[in-house]
Order: C-alpha cells, then sequence, then structure tokens
C-alpha cells in the first residue's frame, strides 16, 4: 500500500497555505510516541511470555534475537520518545524525527514477525495450544498497534505491514504443505485488509478529534484574550467614570459613593468625621497670565501634593475648578485643622515648572465636622461658609465651621 493511498483528512485551511499542517503533525506524532511509551511495558510482558512458550522448544534458536531486538526496541522508543516530548510544539524538529519514529515502527513490527518463524510447520490440523498462542499473539500485537499508533498512520502501516510480512516469509517458501500455505497467506491477506481499513477509520476519527482539541484550544485562549481585553476596557471606563481626568482624583459622583460608605461604617462603629474643602488662590490670574495650561499644571501639582500629604483613608475628590473636597473619617476637627495647616504650608512650597521661579502658590481651606447624625451636603455647606471667611479674611489660611 502506498503513501498516497493512505491519505486520510485535508490539513486544516488557513490563511497561509499550510500554516497549520505542520504543527497537527507534530502533535500527532507527539502523541503517538507518547502512547507507544504507555504501552512499551505491556510489549516487554508479551516479549518474556513468547519466550517462556518457546523455551527449550521449536524456535527456541530465534528466542535471543527476538527478545535482545525487542529490549533494544524499548530503549530506542523510549529514548525517542523522551526527544519528541521535550520538543514542546517544535514542529520543526518533530518533523525531522518522524522517518527515525516510522523506521523504529517497522522495525519493531518485524521483531515481532519473527514469532512466525518459531511455528514449526503449516500443517493447520496438527497446530498445538503454542502455535495458535503465537498466531494469537500476533494478532493481539496488531489489534493493540491500532490504538497505539492511531495518532501516526504511515507508523501504523509500518508496524503492521512489517510484522505480517516477516511472519508469513516461511509460509511462502513452504513448498511441503502448499495448500496450507496458501491457506494462511490468504487468511493474513484478509486480516491486513480488515486491520488496516479499520485503522484507517480509526485514525481518521483520532485526527477529528485532535482538530477539535485545537479548536477549542484556540477558542479558550480566543475568550481568554477577549475577556482580557473587556475586564480591561470595563477598568478603564470604571476609572473614566469615577476618576476626574486631569488629575486622577475621584470626582463628584465617586466621593458620593466613598461617603455613603463611610457613612455606613460610622452607624456601625460611630466615629468623628471632618471634611476639609480647599480653594486655590488667585487661579484666574494664573489662567490669565500664564496659560490654561500652566492652569492644569498647577492642579495636578496641588492633586499630588493632597496625596502626599494626607492620610490613605481620607478620600480627596476634585470638586469642581479649583476646589477639592476631602472626608476624613476617625478624625476630628482638632486634628484635621492640624493637617489643613500641614497641606497649607506643603502648597505654599509646591514649584510648577509652568509657573515663573518663585511663583509662591496658596490655599484657603474651611473645615467642617460631619455629624453622625447630620448628612454630607450640610457638613460641605458648612465648610464652604468657612472657606468664604477664610478668603475674606486674606486667604491662604485655615478656618474651621462656626
Amino acid at each position: 500500500m502506498d503513501r498516497a493511498a493512505f491519505t486520510l483528512l485535508p490539513e486544516p485551511a488557513t490563511g497561509r497555505a499550510g500554516a497549520e499542517a505542520l504543527p497537527l503533525a507534530a502533535l500527532m506524532l507527539q502523541r503517538a510516541a507518547a502512547r507507544q511509551d504507555a504501552a512499551a511495558r505491556s510489549a516487554l510482558l508479551g516479549a518474556a511470555l513468547v519466550g517462556a512458550a518457546h523455551w527449550n522448544g521449536p524456535g527456541a534458536g530465534l528466542l535471543p534475537w527476538f527478545l535482545a531486538l525487542r529490549l533494544m526496541l524499548f530503549a530506542h522508543g523510549w529514548w525517542l520518545g523522551r526527544r519528541l516530548r521535550a520538543l514542546d510544539g517544535q514542529a520543526a524538529q518533530a518533523a525531522a524525527l518522524e522517518p527515525r519514529f516510522v523506521l523504529g515502527l517497522a522495525a519493531s513490527g518485524a521483531t515481532w514477525g519473527l514469532v512466525g518463524w518459531m511455528v514449526p510447520n503449516m500443517d493447520l490440523v496438527h497446530w498445538s495450544a503454542r502455535d495458535v498462542f503465537s498466531c494469537l499473539v500476533l494478532v493481539y500485537v496488531s489489534s493493540m498497534m491500532l490504538i497505539t499508533a492511531a495518532h501516526s498512520p504511515r507508523g501504523m502501516v509500518a508496524h503492521i505491514g512489517a510484522l505480517w510480512g516477516v511472519a508469513v516469509l516461511p509460509a511462502a517458501f513452504q513448498r511441503e504443505a502448499l495448500q496450507e500455505s496458501l491457506v494462511i497467506l490468504v487468511a493474513v491477506a484478509g486480516l491486513l485488509v480488515t486491520t488496516l481499513g479499520y485503522g484507517r477509520m480509526l485514525v481518521r476519527q483520532t485526527r477529528r478529534g485532535v482538530l477539535a482539541e485545537l479548536e477549542r484550544e484556540q477558542l479558550t485562549l480566543n475568550l481568554r484574550r477577549v475577556n482580557g481585553e473587556l475586564e480591561q476596557a470595563l477598568r478603564q471606563a470604571t476609572q473614566a467614570a469615577s476618576r476626574d481626568s486631569l488629575t486622577g482624583l475621584l470626582n463628584r459622583r465617586a466621593l458620593h459613593a466613598r461617603a455613603d460608605y463611610i457613612a455606613a461604617s460610622r452607624r456601625r462603629e460611630p466615629g468623628p468625621c471632618t471634611v476639609m474643602l480647599l480653594d486655590l488662590d488667585h487661579f484666574k490670574r494664573i489662567n490669565d497670565l500664564h496659560g490654561h495650561a500652566a492652569g492644569d499644571a498647577v492642579l495636578m501639582a496641588i492633586a499630588a501634593t493632597l496625596q502626599g500629604e494626607l492620610r490613605e483613608v481620607d478620600v480627596v475628590a476634585r470638586w469642581g475648578g479649583e476646589e477639592f473636597l476631602v472626608l476624613m473619617p476617625d478624625c476630628a476637627v482638632e486634628a484635621a485643622m492640624a493637617r489643613a495647616e500641614q497641606v497649607r504650608v506643603a502648597v505654599g512650597r509646591t514649584l510648577v515648572a509652568a509657573l515663573p521661579a518663585g511663583y509662591a502658590l496658596s490655599v484657603s481651606i474651611g473645615v467642617a465636622e460631619w455629624p453622625l447624625a447630620g448628612d454630607l451636603v450640610d457638613a460641605v455647606r458648612r465648610a464652604d461658609a468657612a472657606l468664604y471667611r477664610a478668603k475674606a479674611a486674606g486667604r491662604d489660611r485655615v478656618t474651621a465651621a462656626a
């Protein structure tokens, strides 16, 4: 049977001609090697049983050669299988090892065929139990090869063809029992046709299964990639919906959500909370004299200063324009006033490259308590009133709500 007669399935079509053929072939070859390795121990057991059956019997002279070849081929298959499995998807290297793999299976089949030489004659009527056992071994090995080499059609054909080709050689040259020899040759030919026909179907099913598995893996990878992109887009959308685009601080909507969380926590475990409202002094003058780009740079610098001076538990948001609002849980008004003074001093030390050298920034800050029974709107209103008093008193100062 030539190679063209054993064509199974077309390689999967892709945008690049033959792009998937080699990886699929390499994967099939690796799996065939893995199955051969899994069946190696049972093959050694079978060889031992053959040796025990023919010890001091007909064909005993072939036993040392048979057993030695089986051990050599076992070692070769183990070594080649390890090399194939270690390639880890390197298709070109796997393809280069395929001829050696097929040749190893052919040699393995030929050594099993030596069992046929151990049958003393072609007289079927007078076959002993040992002769029947030998024939059953050959049939069993052929059947097992359908399973172990289902991923390698060429290896399957090479093994089964070599096995029966060697096994029937004595019958082909047996002149004394020509009729029995013809019966054996016809039976083997029928067995070969049936076996290879079933093997062809099995290989087709195996390849379809591998293709389906590859498609599932590709779909899984695609789903993971799409899910990752969706998660990233969701994070970006969530951040865009909750963060000020210029400063990266929370916006009003996000701050109210945090305020609800703080309020719920305070209901479970009552504690003080203070609101701090900051307004950058003379911000309109900065925009008018130095441009809006300089104003944006100042806002970003103030935001960075606030994050550096305040606690991690403090919630900082851009309230609007040049105003910033800070929620300070577990912080009484006295402590908040001290922290606000530190912020005011830090802002005065902040340098912005977009402004002239030595330009001093300043903020006015209003501080108000957020009572446990009160709402945030009222606390912000009182902090805003304190802020305006600070502005009226000359700016660059901290004022507490009345």
